[in-house]
């Protein structure tokens, strides 16, 4: 995010006077913590991406070292709501943060203070962790829950100064937050839900660090107030997410595997479609639980319905699709269609490569 610094040096002179009178003391205004964290998720990501290099395995090596996983959470990897905030699914993700936290931490620590502004980044991009984890099933990773509290935190501080709000700064922080969120609720990719709660966090835990003064206040959520209804939308998001229907179906997938493992084909298939009837949000879970489906499915010599919904899985995740669709053909003896779904698959992804290529030597042995 760009934020025009002109307004900012201009009131400059009577900033200490409004810190004051907002409940803030004036600070140092070299914005060291800023540069600290922007260093700390390079260094992150680089970490991991030797890591990476090293096994071969990106996307597990996210899961391993702290990604948002509901299923996991649920199994009491508590940590794991602070943990994505350091993670990075790649250089772009990393980049467009680093860049947000930069122009945003940087005013924000010059307004707040040192102490006050790492607590909004970390506050506010724990609340963001837990609107994800109670609204959204798909893993996520990224600093931007966090950077959107700055926004919040932004916001609070500009609405208290009417001009301010009116003038540039104002206007386009309002127009980037807009947009942010609009843009991100179009994006399947993007964790909407983290952005959201930390947008709320960071405007809430920013006016807990304001208190009533002599001039009538702009807003009258501040102080205790501020705090107590940031605590309480903290806490009701995590009831909802270890209590509410969005989480159930981790447990229900648990339930599918143990199925699957003892070949209780017709309670596979049931459970199966119960979750799917569910309508769960992450692809993950649509994924495993059509492919559950399917399996069961032509293990009671249902094909016909078994290879539909093989089909359909192609439209959720082509690589598994093409893959489940191409065995299901080699199993039938339809080598010719087997060995084209497995090159489709093999095309989408390298996830079942070493599958793949052992059926591609079975059906050139025979």
């Amino acid at each position: 995010m760009e934020c025009n610094n002109e307004p900012m040096q201009a009131d400059q002179e009577v900033n200490d006077e409004s810190r004051y009178n907002a409940g803030l003391k004036p600070v140092f205004r070299r914005p060291a913590l800023t540069y600290v964290l922007i260093a700390l998720n390079v260094l992150v990501w680089l970490v991991l991406e030797l890591i990476s290099l090293k096994t071969g395995e990106s996307y597990y090596v996210l899961t391993k070292f702290g990604e948002k996983n509901n299923a996991l959470i649920l199994k009491g990897e508590y940590w794991r709501f602070l943990t994505c905030m350091l993670l990075h699914a790649g250089i772009a993700h990393l980049a467009s943060n680093c860049y947000g936290l930069y122009y945003l931490g940087t005013q924000t620590e010059f307004i707040y203070g040192r102490k006050k502004f790492i607590a909004i980044y970390i506050l506010s991009g724990l609340m963001g962790s837990i609107a994800s984890f109670a609204l959204s099933t798909t893993p996520a990773v990224g600093a931007s829950g966090a950077i959107y509290g700055l926004m919040g935190a932004m916001l609070y501080f500009i609405l208290q100064k009417p001009a301010l709000l009116l003038s540039s700064v104002g206007i386009n922080l309002v127009a980037i937050i807009v947009l942010g969120l609009v843009s991100g609720f179009m994006d399947s990719r993007i964790d909407y839900f983290a952005h959201l709660g930390g947008l709320v966090g960071g405007f809430l835990i920013a006016g807990a660090f304001f208190r009533k003064n002599e001039r009538p206040s702009v807003l009258w959520i501040s102080g205790a107030r501020a705090a107590f209804i940031a605590v309480c939308v903290a806490v009701a998001g995590l009831l909802y997410g270890f209590y509410g229907p969005m989480n159930r179906v981790f447990p229900m997938l648990e339930e599918l595997q143990s199925y699957n493992m003892v070949k209780d084909w017709p309670k596979a298939e049931k459970l199966a479609e119960e979750i799917l009837s569910l309508e769960p949000s992450g692809l993950g879970v649509r994924v495993e639980a059509l492919w559950g489906l399917t399996v069961a499915e032509v293990m009671q010599d249902k094909w016909d319905e078994g290879m539909e919904h093989a089909r359909q899985l192609i439209e959720m995740d082509p690589e598994s699709g093409h893959y489940l669709l191409g065995a299901l053909y080699i199993y039938r003896g339809d080598y010719e269609n087997g060995r084209k779904e497995l090159l489709l698959s093999k095309r989408a992804g390298n996830s079942y490569e070493k599958e793949i290529d052992r059926l591609l030597e079975v059906i050139d042995g025979w």
